[in-house]
């Protein structure tokens, strides 16, 4: 972990990219904003803000981030969409990645899953890759970078 700034490390990132979803050929362009509060007894947590270019209101996803081990922590993931969705991260080199498999939210549907990527870059900004998938059809793919904010 201590490589890696993002996440471990309280401060702002920004962020940018585009996003894609299945069935459509547009390709929609975000911005995104973390704050990153100190970790407190082994547990981080994070805001994330996005804003798409064609939204209407930005999107608010609030992360608990558990330490398990020094390449290892849990994450439970709020937001209005999926309401609340647990996954597992791992740290493996340049790479931070976690991963949600949600079995069942409501009885009519199949579940959520996803997968987030940053990889860290040697000028210290990330490059990201996720994708989640809804309902077991459509999917959202999402590519981008994100650097730290500097302080003034």
């Amino acid at each position: 972990m201590s490589k890696h700034n993002f996440i471990f490390c309280p401060g702002t990132w920004l962020g940018l990219g585009k996003l894609e979803l299945t069935g459509s050929p547009t390709k929609i362009r975000f911005y995104m904003k973390w704050s990153v509060l100190p970790i407190e007894e082994n547990v981080i947590y994070c805001e994330q803000l996005i804003e798409l270019e064609e939204g209407d209101e930005p999107i608010l996803n609030r992360f608990q981030i558990t330490i398990t081990s020094p390449n290892s922590f849990d994450v439970k993931l709020e937001n209005m969409t999926s309401g609340i969705v647990y996954g597992k991260g791992a740290i493996d080199g340049e790479v931070i990645s976690w991963e949600y498999k949600e079995p069942v939210f409501f009885e009519d549907t199949t579940g959520f899953t996803g997968e987030e990527v940053y990889i860290l870059q040697p000028n210290g900004e990330y490059m990201l890759r996720s994708e989640y998938k809804a309902d077991g059809e459509f999917k959202t793919i999402i590519e981008g970078r994100i650097w730290k904010k500097e302080d003034l």
